[in-house]
């Protein structure tokens, strides 16, 4: 009786690892079939936003900051007079509905970490509140000014000094406004990125009552 009843765990092992072998091979004929790595197979899809502007959903928690990272693509850049660009949007300019103060602007205050597949600059958004007639341009010039989302802002680019020995487009940079974004002269680019904000609200403070007088 003792031998029968190993013979028969012998047969439920060899049958639990053909079942197994089975198993590994159809899901290997799978892979090879569909040109698929081994990963894939057990990893979950991902959904993705057909809007780039909207495609990383900020998280904001209860200490007012927002962590996220993420790999995006850029989309051809809709602000007016930009026309030909190209930009991936990493945090777009907040609404200020909820504060009760209307000369407050909310925005983020941290560090950006990114690598690109081409030379890309970064560029950091200001809510511009004042009317450009009340400035001289001809005597102080203008910034980039620019229309973005039925709000106005000015625009800070920054050109980081890439190394043309290395493959690769990154950089790490300290930033303070109301939104960033990657930004490249026409070339499409793939970026990968890491953001750490503090989400604050800036009071807004203009001087220019003497611009035109002096």
């Amino acid at each position: 009786m003792k031998w029968v009843n190993l013979k028969n765990n012998k047969s439920n092992s060899n049958l639990s690892y053909f079942i197994v072998s089975f198993s590994i091979f159809l899901t290997a004929f799978i892979m090879v079939d569909n040109n698929l790595p081994f990963y894939t197979i057990f990893a979950q899809e991902q959904p993705q936003s057909k809007s780039n502007y909207s495609t990383i959903q900020n998280h904001i928690n209860k200490d007012n900051k927002i962590i996220q990272q993420g790999t995006i693509i850029s989309i051809p850049n809709p602000w007016p007079g930009h026309e030909g660009n190209q930009i991936a949007t990493i945090l777009p300019p907040k609404s200020n509905n909820n504060s009760s103060d209307s000369n407050t602007v909310l925005g983020y205050t941290g560090i950006l970490t990114y690598t690109s597949s081409k030379p890309v600059q970064i560029v950091v958004l200001h809510k511009y509140s004042i009317e450009q007639s009340k400035i001289d341009i001809n005597k102080f010039g203008s910034g980039l000014v620019t229309p973005i989302n039925n709000n106005t802002y000015d625009l800070t680019v920054i050109q980081p000094p890439y190394n043309s020995s290395i493959p690769t487009y990154s950089g790490s940079i300290p930033f303070t406004g109301d939104g960033i974004v990657l930004h490249s002269f026409g070339d499409p680019f793939v970026a990968t990125y890491r953001v750490s904000v503090d989400v604050d609200e800036a009071k807004t403070m203009n001087n220019i009552e003497t611009s035109n007088n002096n």
